[in-house]
């Protein structure tokens, strides 16, 4: 069975498994969100840390939560720790660790434990009798042909995977949308007041590919 690697940024490749990185700070990236970014797994010296590494099975997922502890210790809290979806109409928890889909949707897998709680979400696609698909998000830089960021150009996914959600850059030129599959192809238009619109055709390949986009906006002209 291939496996799947999700970092606390956005990357999740393979099938098997998936880590989601739990800090005292939350740090948001996603659908809407302006100029929201990727943060990496890094521990900071004296931080606890949440991770829980989930296995795709016929009927959902089975996961495991560990605590990394200020002292680096590495503890098992799966049975003590709080799992909870976003969508629980579509799937339940019926036992710590354990999520079985029962309607096809996209949801949010949270963990807490104490005062501790997944910093990044980890996403999937459920479906009854499906394998379950690990979602990631796709990072977009705007820039004009001097790449200059462009400050609130609009990004949006028009077709495949995440159709529909959009975001907008931030003084950097970047944002972030989430809900988008590894392997799949997509189609990403760009948009920003005084230049030509574009649009890419994308696909975020298995690891090593990258889950990040440049897009190069030309001026209207005069």
């Amino acid at each position: 069975m291939a496996s799947w690697t999700a970092r606390s940024f956005p990357v999740a490749h393979g099938i098997r498994a998936v880590m989601l990185v739990a800090t005292l700070s939350a740090a948001g990236c996603g659908d809407g969100e302006e100029g929201a970014g990727p943060t990496g797994p890094t521990r900071p010296a004296g931080v606890a840390m949440l991770l829980a590494d989930c296995s795709a099975l016929d009927d959902g997922l089975r996961c495991a939560a560990r605590l990394i502890d200020s002292a680096g210790r590495t503890s098992d809290v799966t049975n003590a720790a709080t799992w909870s979806v976003s969508t629980p109409e579509a799937a339940v928890v019926p036992q710590a660790g354990r999520v079985v889909p029962v309607a096809p949707a996209d949801i949010t897998l949270t963990v807490t434990y104490q005062n501790l709680r997944n910093g990044n979400p980890v996403e999937y696609r459920l479906a009854p009798g499906a394998t379950p698909r690990p979602l990631t998000f796709l990072g977009v830089s705007v820039l004009d042909e001097a790449r200059a960021a462009l400050f609130r150009a609009q990004v949006e996914i028009v077709s495949g995977t995440g159709a529909g959600s959009s975001c907008l850059t931030n003084e950097t030129g970047y944002c972030g949308v989430r809900g988008v599959a590894v392997g799949e192809p997509l189609r990403v238009r760009v948009s920003a007041e005084g230049y030509v619109a574009a649009e890419r055709d994308h696909r975020i390949d298995p690891f090593p590919g990258t889950p990040f986009l440049t897009v190069l906006l030309a001026r209207v002209p005069r």
